[in-house]
């Protein structure tokens, strides 16, 4: 199979004493696991079944290695071990021998994150890790991983002085395609919080040059904002509802900003309503009962504090409007 024999050259030279040799091999490692993410999705699982557990499981290994070297051979490493991990299927993830693997991985990409690379190298791994959040069976939100790394994003979210590694940390906070992958309430917060955060302080840079991002950073940040109201629960509503009132001027100017403009990649306002209508939607059906009554606040000692207030829920419409 070619590709399993490319994959062995590349391993081999990945431990060349030459730091060029080993960058050469990152490379033409992040270049072969693009085509394997490819061919998982032309051909589907047939193709992953026919790869060999124990190759995938050494270039697993290898790429975390060189993840540890210098960063012309980082940055091409964790591009690499995002693709890797985003090809796993369930019974890769369920034997004994990946987990180790498997988890030093993904912290090799949260420590990566959180370094002192370039900042070239911080997009691979923000990228590499919205790469892991696709990939649906791998126990994120339950995982000993999962808070840090959300807190590794949240972090380059809010001060990486990079605008487009902010902007990449961003797109890896809104892949998850579901709920319970954004784990506790509590670790939903955070996640919510950091981003409102990042929205304010998203014109904040000493560098002029970023501030030609800003307006693709805002877009970013508000699309992950609307896409965790769609998966909000009724336990996630009242950090929510604290938000919007200590910060609500915010929210509403930039999220207006954001549904009625087009500076987002690949999106209409027309798409941007409809996203944002399925948000409000969801946001005010979680507080029904099937019979459209308002649910009672059993635990709670302010009612206010679990839903929305109207007004809210009318700003939100008249955006749409």
């Amino acid at each position: 199979m070619f590709v399993a024999d490319s994959a062995n050259a590349i391993l081999m030279s990945l431990n060349d004493k030459s730091p060029n040799v080993r960058a050469k091999a990152a490379w033409s490692l992040g270049n072969l696991t693009d085509t394997l993410i490819v061919n998982m999705e032309m051909i589907g699982q047939s193709f992953q079944e026919e790869f060999s557990d124990m190759l995938l499981l050494e270039m697993l290994k290898s790429a975390t290695e060189a993840s540890k070297d210098k960063d012309k051979v980082k940055s091409n490493a964790v591009r690499a071990l995002g693709n890797l991990l985003h090809f796993l299927q369930p019974y890769h993830i369920l034997k004994p021998r990946f987990a180790e693997s498997i988890e030093s991985a993904i912290r090799a990409l949260i420590s990566t994150v959180l370094g002192e690379s370039t900042m070239k190298v911080k997009w691979n791994a923000c990228y590499a890790l919205g790469n892991v959040f696709k990939n649906t069976a791998l126990p994120l939100g339950k995982a000993v991983w999962t808070a840090d790394a959300y807190h590794a994003l949240t972090t380059a979210v809010k001060s990486c002085k990079n605008f487009k590694v902010r902007i990449k940390s961003a797109t890896a906070l809104s892949t998850p395609s579901r709920r319970e992958q954004y784990g506790t309430i509590e670790q939903y917060s955070e996640i919510w919080n950091s981003l409102v955060t990042a929205l304010e302080k998203s014109e904040e840079t000493e560098d002029f040059l970023e501030f030609k991002y800003c307006a693709s950073l805002r877009a970013q940040i508000c699309h992950a904002l609307i896409h965790m109201l769609c998966m909000a629960s009724l336990g996630d509503l009242p950090c929510i509802r604290k938000t919007v009132q200590q910060k609500g001027s915010v929210i509403r100017h930039y999220l207006l900003q954001y549904v009625k403009s087009g500076v987002a990649e690949n999106a209409t306002n027309t798409d941007r309503e409809n996203v944002f209508q399925r948000a409000t939607d969801h946001i005010r059906s979680i507080q029904e009962d099937p019979l459209g009554r308002k649910v009672i606040a059993e635990n709670y000692s302010d009612y206010e504090l679990l839903i929305f207030r109207p007004a809210f829920i009318q700003t939100i419409y008249n955006i749409l409007e």
